[in-house]
């Protein structure tokens, strides 16, 4: 586990005085109204940004940081991942991970045993959706694909545990062919 949680993506400046647009990862987007401490990951480089403020605007946040006072300064800090500590995050409800944490453990089909690696958790219309590397095993011929698009959902996503490193799946008919 890390102890930085991503929280958003600057996707573009916003005006002349330096405000940017940041794409929020998470569910929790009330965190943008209280939390002051950012970190903005530059190549595994964590830069600490303190907010000055936000405002909603559609889907995502137009953001100013101390110390970004221009469109030029602004332009630096674009395409960037924001982070918090993870110490700031709301707490979870039983049943909930942070998708860091998801990142990289086993998947265990109930069926078929070892399949993969998790590659990543993201937000789809109606639920999460978690991509799967398959491990060679599972791909049985050159059609076969590398990846597994599962849907994030009680049916499919049957255990995760944590301290062993693993989550336990179950996949739906047609969704794998071998």
């Amino acid at each position: 586990m890390t102890d930085k949680l991503r929280v958003g993506v600057i996707t573009k400046t916003h005006g002349l005085r330096g405000e940017v647009k940041l794409y929020p990862t998470t569910n929790d987007t009330e965190k943008f109204s209280y939390i002051k401490e950012f970190y903005l990951d530059n190549k595994g480089i964590y830069t600490k940004l303190k907010l000055s403020y936000t405002k909603e605007m559609k889907n995502m946040f137009i953001c100013k940081f101390e110390d970004i006072d221009s469109i030029e300064a602004a332009e630096k800090i674009v395409k960037k991942d924001l982070y918090i500590d993870r110490k700031d995050a709301k707490e979870l409800k039983e049943g909930e991970n942070y998708i860091s944490d998801l990142i990289d453990l086993k998947v265990i089909s109930d069926t078929l045993g070892f399949i993969g690696y998790v590659k990543d958790v993201f937000p789809t219309g109606a639920n999460h959706v978690m991509e799967i590397s398959l491990n060679e095993d599972i791909k049985t011929n050159e059609k076969s694909k590398d990846t597994l698009l599962l849907p994030y959902i009680k049916q499919c996503i049957l255990d995760v545990d944590l301290e062993s490193k693993e989550v336990l799946v179950h996949i739906l008919d047609g969704l794998l062919d071998i």
